[in-house]
């Protein structure tokens, strides 16, 4: 047989009530009310339950069509095959059931399974779907925009009585897709769509989901976007969590009822100095380097930080600039007579590369004058741009990161004298 069906979606609003009475009213004024009403014991009889049973049954090079004049979309299987023994409803029953064809996109479709006294298996494979072509439902049903990508989807369902288990497994491959209200999903879950896109997307480019969806007694355990949206979040942190383990991460993601972010511990930095001060800082750069490899789509922010730590390096250097710059120290109480020129001199020496040594009592004095200077803020700019350069480069340099990889932002405005990490999507 080469069987051909046409589905037509219906409109999602249902025709006008006051229309509907107006016809009911008009008949009634022809006389339509005179019309014998249906009996109560003919009202009370259910009509008869549908029952089929056949031995076998195969359909071959069908076609069936799916139409939605609303969301202008059309679809549907082309090629249809179906094939099945011992075929029961509503007893249920279906032994080698099978079921192929060809999306109206080209992309095979595959059922098979058996069902027998309440237990069954099925596995439903789709393979390569391209997604532009459903745009209309998502963001109709979603607010998502899909531009282009393909879905290949395998299902696994198990089914016990009036218990359904599915296992889906999800690979979404270049998926390009923009959301009605960008803000919706960084609230949700933590982080823009193009950063959630970058985590997720393997150097291949592909995007792999598990879904697995409950039913028991007839009720779904979840609703859908409760389903898919936690599926989301733990391919989100599965997508981190790993390589990320020698990097002393700490994660809040989600957490609270807000959602929350990814929180990476900054690579703490030497008081007054760029350089690191952690022993174990070359596992944690190899760690980012694991991650950025196997997210290519993905970019490490780098944000410079300076705290109370580093004040009286700061200062210093800004006694040694007077000095180079023959500008007066400040003025102190019992400082001395010689003292101040002694340790000016001292000052200019350091800034020239010298040693500048100074006894006891003037290094004292040297304290004073740290403590009695504030450094510039532009000093403070400088220390935290070059504490993100000095990572930078050596990620860079050292660890062979793509330079592409790597953005410098504008100084953390946390007082740790720290490099601050986190994410955003490569340009």
């Amino acid at each position: 047989a080469a069987p051909r069906a046409s589905w037509v979606l219906p409109p999602a609003d249902p025709p006008a009530t006051d229309a509907f009475d107006t016809e009911v009213g008009d008949a009634a004024d022809t006389g339509a009310d005179e019309a014998a009403p249906a009996t109560d014991d003919a009202a009370a009889e259910p009509p008869p339950p549908l029952e089929f049973s056949l031995d076998e049954l195969a359909l071959t090079d069908g076609d069936l069509s799916l139409f939605s004049d609303e969301l202008d979309y059309q679809g549907g299987i082309q090629e249809f095959e179906f094939g099945g023994r011992q075929l029961r409803f509503p007893e249920l029953r279906a032994l080698d059931l099978r079921l192929a064809g060809l999306t109206a996109a080209q992309s095979p479709l595959r059922l098979t399974g058996s069902l027998q006294d309440g237990l069954g298996r099925f596995e439903l494979v789709l393979d390569s779907l391209p997604l532009a072509r459903f745009s209309p439902l998502t963001a109709q049903a979603a607010g998502y925009h899909l531009h282009d990508g393909t879905l290949t989807l395998d299902t696994q369902l198990d089914i016990d009585g009036e218990r359904y288990a599915t296992e889906n497994t999800i690979v979404l491959t270049d998926l390009s897709l923009s959301a009605d209200d960008p803000g919706a999903f960084s609230d949700m879950f933590g982080m823009p769509l193009d950063l959630a896109l970058a985590l997720l997307r393997d150097p291949s480019g592909t995007i792999t989901l598990s879904v697995p969806v409950a039913v028991d007694g007839g009720e779904v355990q979840a609703g859908l976007g409760s389903i898919v949206g936690t599926a989301l979040r733990e391919a989100l942190v599965g997508a981190i969590t790993s390589p990320l383990k020698l990097l002393g991460a700490a994660f809040d993601m989600f957490g609270g009822d807000d959602g929350g972010e990814l929180d990476l511990l900054p690579f703490v930095c030497v008081p007054g100095r760029s350089a690191l001060a952690e022993d174990d800082a070359d596992e944690r750069m190899a760690a980012l380097v694991d991650l950025l490899e196997a997210r290519p789509a993905l970019a490490l922010r780098l944000r410079g930080g300076t705290g109370p730590e580093d004040r009286d390096t700061l200062a210093l250097t800004e006694l040694v600039r007077r000095a180079l710059a023959g500008t007066d120290l400040p003025d102190l109480d019992d400082a001395g007579w010689f003292g101040p020129d002694r340790v000016q001199e001292a000052l200019a020496e350091r800034g020239r590369g010298g040693v500048g040594a100074l006894d006891a009592d003037d290094e004292a004095l040297l304290a004073r004058y740290v403590a009695a200077v504030e450094p510039p803020p532009e000093a403070w700019v400088h220390l935290a741009r070059q504490r993100a350069e000095a990572l930078r480069s050596a990620l860079v340099l050292t660890h062979g990161v793509s330079a592409s990889a790597i953005v410098l932002a504008e100084p953390s405005d946390e007082p740790v004298p720290a490099v601050h990490l986190d994410f955003s999507v490569r340009r």
